[in-house]
């Protein structure tokens, strides 16, 4: 499937991570506006998920149990792709013509 064309869709709930992967590394055939949008709906997926973490980690208090140490792995991962995708986003072109990045 030709990327551009992919590209114009708007993303669903469900594959709005698979098409932020997939679409960083073809960025250069997608306007920076669509790709900044996309990468700003995919980090605020990540930041509600952490607020859930977050949420469940304050419910159970000093838990040691084995799903207590995944729910922890959640969060940290919420966070790393928090982070990661605020630094893609200061790789966006913000201004001037639109080429290949």
């Amino acid at each position: 499937m030709d990327p551009r064309l992919c590209a114009r869709r708007a993303p669903s709930r469900n594959s709005c991570g698979r098409r932020c992967c997939s679409r960083c590394p073809f960025g250069g055939f997608i306007q920076p506006h669509r790709l900044a949008s996309l990468v700003q709906e995919y980090r605020a997926q990540h930041q509600r998920g952490l607020s859930v973490a977050e949420d469940m980690l304050e419910a159970l208090g000093g838990d040691n149990s084995l799903p207590g140490a995944a729910l922890l792995r959640r969060a940290a991962y919420q966070q790393l792709m928090i982070d990661w995708l605020a630094e893609v986003l200061t790789r966006i072109p913000q201004d001037g013509p639109w080429t290949q990045f």
